[in-house]
């Protein structure tokens, strides 16, 4: 009887000995385990404890309640990193553990960001630029960092992002241009005050400064002929940050002393507000003198390191240059009891002044004279109070003329010849037509499209329509342009202040005007031609300046 008790509690031994957990997740022996993992295996019994040792031999085990009781079980305390463990589980509250010879694994090294892009040392000048790193190890965060110092402090605070990627994609406007920057990523626990893990090394990169625009005309002290004049440049690398340009004159060679936007016939510093490799002086500049200027690309608001090498030119003439002719009314013609004088010059600028003179004799030396300076326009509306100060005589003949100057101060060119009018005998004082005053586009500017939509405006207490004319040539003839593209006969009558305009040449100057017409009347009650608008339709960004060659500058000629 006591052999057989012996043998069958041999029996019992040996087959709990045998009853071992198999299948075990990690593998035993498996490597770069997660700090965080979900422990599974297979048994014939339901485990309620597990155990965790960094010793083979189990010694001083952590030990974790499972519950409820299963074969599987997912640490919530992280393990340390790159450490190798030992595990066992019991079934019997800890009394006994299996296996007997403990599992082991061995977690992922230390979360060691690995910084892969931008590349130490690179240059950037795209507009957006990501970071990127590895670390092999989920469910962690990243904090990027990204200084002007080494050492990481300060650090720029637009770029210190938090997150649970392994890249950031930022604007690069937020660097400055042709400016060194330093950047780690932190590895750390997620979660609001999770604990730093780790640190990457400091890797450095350029923000590329804006490109050195160079001069291409006018230079080396060229004659100009336009006033004010076209300049032009080109670059020799592209960068997508440059989105305008500015620009500075001055008749002093390396002197430039006013502050942006600002614009005189002796020295100026402005913005294109273009990408375009050219642009126009927005002042006339003084006949004769030589101007030197140069040019240096602009992102946003912040002026490139570096301007183009100074470059000169020669402005054509003397202040006597600038002619003026007049157009309405000459030779006697008829005007209304507040008319409107037109003329015209022979050179263009954005703005020219010029001084009207209205006489009651042709030597212009009569008592009843008026003159009104500083006009900004080709034409002149006399105003009431004008008229008062002319007292013209009804039914009299009065002549006008006009001379004008580049600059708002200083010498005016030549007086123009005399044209003549004939005041009205009577005076209506019963509410014309008014004479529309145009809008846009602006005179002397540059459209893009080939359909713009020319505007006005005119202020009446009755319904008015429009007639709009438009030309290729500046000429007029009795207030009115000469050779219009439509004739006054076919042009149609608008009710609205604006039309559209079709089939124009790429590169053309269109002039235009329109008046209007007291609707209830209809013909019989048009108002005067509203003073020439004019703009050019853009040929496109080209620096090819065609300069004449001969014969020029009163050149005689023989044959």
């Amino acid at each position: 009887m006591k052999k057989l008790f012996t043998f069958f509690l041999f029996v019992v031994i040996s087959t709990f000995a045998l009853a071992q957990p198999t299948t075990p997740d990690p593998a035993n022996a498996a490597v770069g385990v997660g700090v965080i993992h979900d422990f599974s295996w297979t048994w014939g019994s339901t485990a309620d404890r597990i155990q965790f040792s960094t010793s083979s031999n189990m010694a001083s085990p952590t030990v974790y309640t499972i519950n409820p009781a299963a074969n599987a079980y997912t640490n919530t305390t992280p393990l340390l990193n790159g450490v190798t463990y030992y595990w066992q589980v019991s079934a019997d509250a800890g009394v006994t553990w299996a296996p007997v010879v403990p599992f082991s694994f061995t977690t992922v090294p230390p979360a060691v960001p690995y910084l892969s892009s931008p590349s130490n040392l690179s240059v950037v000048s795209a507009e957006l630029l990501t970071f990127s790193w590895s670390t092999g190890v989920p469910g962690i965060e990243y904090i990027l960092e990204v200084s002007t110092d080494s050492d990481m402090d300060p650090l720029v605070g637009a770029a210190t992002t938090t997150t649970a990627d392994t890249y950031v994609t930022l604007n690069t406007s937020i660097f400055n241009q042709g400016t060194s920057y330093w950047w780690r990523v932190t590895s750390k626990v997620a979660g609001v005050g999770g604990a730093i893990i780790n640190y990457s090394n400091v890797w450095r990169f350029d923000m590329a400064g804006l490109p050195t625009a160079i001069a291409s005309y006018p230079t080396g002290g060229v004659s100009i002929y336009n006033n004010p004049p076209s300049l032009y440049w080109y670059q020799l690398s592209y960068n997508t940050k440059v989105t305008s340009y500015n620009v500075r004159y001055s008749k002093i060679s390396t002197s430039y002393t006013v502050p942006l936007g600002t614009t005189t016939a002796d020295e100026g510093y402005f913005n294109t507000a273009s990408t375009n490799w050219f642009t126009t002086i927005p002042f006339a500049l003084t006949p004769g003198a030589t101007y030197y200027w140069q040019v240096v690309p602009v992102a946003g608001v912040t002026e490139g390191l570096t301007w183009s090498s100074e470059q000169s030119f020669v402005v054509y003439g003397t202040y006597t240059f600038l002619v003026c002719y007049p157009i309405y009314p000459v030779l006697g013609a008829s005007v209304q009891a507040e008319p409107t004088f037109y003329w015209t010059t022979n050179t263009y600028a954005p703005v020219l002044f010029f001084e009207l003179e209205i006489n009651n004799l042709p030597d212009f030396s009569g008592g009843s004279t008026l003159t009104v300076t500083d006009i900004s326009a080709t034409s002149y509306t006399l105003t009431p109070t004008n008229i008062t100060t002319l007292n013209p005589t009804l039914g009299g003949t009065y002549y006008w003329r006009v001379k004008g100057r580049m600059t708002s101060t200083g010498l005016y060119g030549p007086v123009s010849t005399a044209g003549s009018f004939i005041y009205p005998s009577t005076v209506n004082a019963a509410a014309t037509a008014p004479v529309p005053t145009i809008s846009g586009p602006t005179s002397g500017s540059v459209i893009f499209v080939t359909n713009p939509t020319l505007t006005w405006s005119a202020s009446y207490t009755e319904p008015i329509q429009y007639q709009v004319l438009y030309s290729t040539s500046p000429a007029l003839t009795a207030g009115q342009l000469s050779t219009p593209v439509v004739l006054p006969a076919a042009a149609p009558w608008l009710n609205t202040t604006s039309f559209v305009l079709t089939g124009l040449t790429p590169g053309a100057t269109y002039y235009w005007q329109v008046r209007s017409r007291i609707t209830t009347v209809g013909a019989g009650s048009e108002s005067a031609w509203s003073t020439l608008g004019y703009f050019t339709l853009s040929p496109g960004a080209a620096s090819v300046v065609p300069l004449a060659g001969s014969p020029i500058n009163g050149y005689p000629i023989n044959n």
